[in-house]
C-alpha cells in the first residue's frame, strides 16, 4: 500500500478548497447576488485573498501539481481585481486651473477640536467636506478662518453634522437634512463648480450572541441607506456641468451603490490614487487598529474636472482617514 503524503495532501486539500470557495464567491458578485453574506463578503474582499500569502509558498514548496493549479486561480482573480491599483499611476498632462478637495468624517464622538483644527488646516485643500460635524467643533473652526473663510456648517449631534470650509467663494446652499446631503458652488474665476457633501446612512446590520457573548452578524439590509443613495443620485442626475461629490458614503467597492454612483462619476483614488486607500476603521471601540479594513470615503468628480492624485490624509483622531484629491479643472 503507497504510503500517503499527509502534509502534501493537506497543502492540496486546503487550496483547492480556497480556490472552490473563492471562486463561488466571485460567481455570486458578478451575479449580483443579494445573499447578505455574499454582499458582507464582498465589502471585506481584499481581505479573502490573505490567506493566499501563505498558501502559494506551501503550494510552491509541495510540488504538488493540484495545489499549484489550485493557487492560480486566487491568484488571477486577484490581480483581476486589484493588480492594476499596484501600479504606478500615469500623469495627467493638460492645461486648466489646479485644485485640491478633501473629505473627511470627523467622527462625532471626536471632541478635540483642536487636534481637528490642527489636521484640517494641515490637508492644505482649497475646499474641505465634513461629515459628523458637532456643534463643540463648528465653534472652534473659527480658528481656520484665515485659511478657509468661506464656510457652511451645519453641526448636529450624533451623526447628521455636515460642513463645508473653503477656500473659495461659496453660494447657492442647500441642506436636505433628511437624506443628509448639503449642497453648494464653488467660484473658480468665472466657473461655478457644484458641490455635493454627503453621507448616507449605514446599512441595517442584525447580530446575535454566540455562546452568549460573541457578537456574530446574521442579517445585512442596506434599504435605509439606498433610500439616501437614491436621494443623492436624483440631485447628481439632475446637475449639469461640473461637479464635485464626496463625503462618507458608507458603502465599499463592489456593493450596488458604489456602482450606481461609478456609472456617473469618475472615483478619485480609483482613477489617481495607489494602493487599496482603505478609509475605516481606525479603531474598534477602545481598540486601535494597525490600519483601516475598508474604504467607503470617497471624492468623485464629473464634467471638465480630471482627477491628478489622491491619497489618504490625517484624521485628527476620527476613527474615519480623510480622503485628498488634487484635480485639474479643465476648460469647460
Amino acid at each position: 500500500m503507497p504510503k500517503v503524503d499527509i502534509p502534501r495532501l493537506a497543502v492540496r486539500s486546503a487550496l483547492v478548497g480556497y480556490a472552490a470557495a473563492l471562486a463561488g464567491l466571485a460567481l455570486l458578485w458578478r451575479a449580483g447576488s443579494q445573499r447578505w453574506w455574499a454582499q458582507v463578503a464582498r465589502i471585506f474582499a481584499p481581505h479573502l485573498f490573505w490567506p493566499l500569502a501563505a498558501l502559494l509558498p506551501l503550494a510552491l514548496r509541495s510540488r504538488d501539481r493540484w495545489a499549484q493549479w489550485a493557487a492560480c486561480l486566487p491568484a488571477a482573480l486577484f490581480v483581476a481585481m486589484y493588480g492594476r491599483r499596484m501600479l504606478p499611476r500615469r500623469s495627467v498632462a493638460g492645461e486648466g486651473a489646479r485644485l485640491r478637495v478633501a473629505t473627511c468624517n470627523l467622527c462625532f464622538r471626536n471632541q478635540d477640536a483642536s487636534k481637528i483644527v490642527a489636521a484640517l488646516g494641515g490637508l492644505r485643500a482649497d475646499i474641505v467636506m465634513l461629515q459628523e460635524l458637532t456643534p463643540p467643533v463648528a465653534l472652534a473652526l473659527a480658528q481656520l478662518g484665515g485659511q478657509y473663510p468661506h464656510q457652511l456648517l451645519h453641526a448636529a449631534e450624533r451623526q447628521n453634522g455636515l460642513g463645508i470650509i473653503s477656500r473659495l467663494p461659496l453660494g447657492a446652499a442647500s441642506l436636505d437634512a433628511d437624506a443628509r446631503i448639503q449642497r453648494a458652488s464653488a467660484s473658480l474665476g468665472q466657473r461655478q463648480i457644484v458641490l455635493i457633501n454627503a453621507h448616507p446612512t449605514i446599512a441595517d446590520m442584525r447580530w446575535r450572541r454566540l455562546l452568549g457573548r460573541f457578537p456574530m452578524l446574521v442579517g445585512y439590509a442596506p434599504g435605509r441607506r439606498q433610500d439616501h443613495i437614491d436621494a443623492l443620485l436624483a440631485q447628481i442626475d439632475a446637475t449639469a456641468g461640473d461637479l464635485i461629490v464626496a463625503g462618507d458614503f458608507n458603502t465599499a467597492e463592489g456593493e450596488p451603490p458604489y456602482r450606481q454612483l461609478a456609472a456617473r462619476l469618475r472615483d478619485c483614488f480609483a482613477e489617481a490614487g495607489r494602493g487599496f486607500g482603505f478609509t475605516f476603521p481606525l479603531g474598534m471601540g477602545s481598540a486601535a487598529l494597525p490600519r483601516p479594513l475598508i474604504r467607503i470615503d470617497y471624492v468623485w468628480v464629473r464634467g471638465a474636472i480630471r482627477p491628478l492624485r489622491a491619497a489618504r490624509g490625517s484624521s485628527g483622531g476620527s476613527d474615519h482617514t480623510a480622503v485628498v484629491a488634487d484635480l485639474l479643472i479643465g476648460e469647460g
